[in-house]
């Protein structure tokens, strides 16, 4: 289950999770968008919070594509966002 999974299933929002985590909601918001990872300390506490043994991976959802193709866009010189493959 990743975080967003759980978050969603238990009710809890971002600010609320912040709150309980004494963090800022930023911080939430950056490990769902999987830009940083919760610190051992903050996997520790979602542990004890959630009731489930969540991996990293599992939080963040981190070295997975999560059923989307391997695309990201760009923009071109003329200002059009364009959909390239990775390699």
């Amino acid at each position: 289950m990743t975080l967003a999974q759980w978050m969603d299933t238990a009710g809890v929002s971002p600010r609320q999770l912040a709150q309980l985590l004494g963090i800022s909601r930023q911080a939430v918001y950056l490990w769902l968008a999987g830009k940083t990872i919760p610190t051992r300390k903050h996997r520790a506490q979602l542990r004890l919070i959630s009731g489930e043994d969540l991996s990293v991976e599992s939080l963040t959802q981190i070295g997975t594509n999560h059923g989307k193709d391997n695309r990201r866009t760009r923009q071109d010189k003329d200002g059009l966002v364009r959909a390239s493959r990775r390699a």
